[in-house]
């Protein structure tokens, strides 16, 4: 089964295997999105920093990495409202994205902007940091304490019990 298209072979194995991997990230987004969509940010950053705490017995600091992932997270959704803000604003002003060339002309318009609007709310952010007294590599103290309760443990045996089940099959695929 060969399908020619300018001089370039269509090969049905390098498809599945694209298709396969497309599934994979839209699998991954979508469980990603999920759990963004449910769960409050302060509670993705505690469980976060108690999934890292291991990495002390390595002498690696998990306060910083929690603190990278926290303001990460934060920032994904006031970026994609900067973005949409952005975006009707453009739209407002007269600019139509009816074909391409102008979706990518108001994609250009639209990023001198948002790098401005990245670099503002950073250095507000550095100065509310330093304001309050922030250090790197102090032992902080926690509001909340995570505690693991039975239906915890049970949700991660089922958990670890699934990854292991997948584990086996796909190599039993190979």
């Amino acid at each position: 089964m060969r399908i020619f298209l300018i001089d370039k072979q269509f090969m049905p194995k390098a498809f599945f295997q694209t298709s396969k991997i497309i599934y994979r990230i839209f699998k991954m987004l979508s469980i990603s999105n999920i759990l963004i969509v449910t769960t409050r940010p302060q509670e993705i950053a505690s469980s976060f920093c108690t999934l890292l705490r291991p990495l002390s017995f390595l002498k690696l600091q998990s306060e910083n990495i929690n603190m990278m992932i926290t303001i990460s997270i934060r920032y994904i959704y006031i970026f994609f409202q900067e973005i949409n803000r952005l975006y009707k604003a453009q739209i407002s002003r007269g600019m139509k994205n009816d074909n391409f060339f102008q979706k990518i002309t108001i994609f250009f318009l639209i990023i001198n902007p948002l790098f401005d609007f990245i670099f503002r709310s950073s250095n507000d952010l550095v100065f509310a940091l330093k304001t309050r007294g922030y250090r790197i590599n102090v032992n902080r103290t926690h509001y909340r304490q995570i505690i693991l309760h039975k239906k915890d443990a049970i949700t991660i045996t089922f958990m670890a019990f699934f990854l292991l089940l997948f584990v086996i099959i796909r190599l039993l695929e190979y």
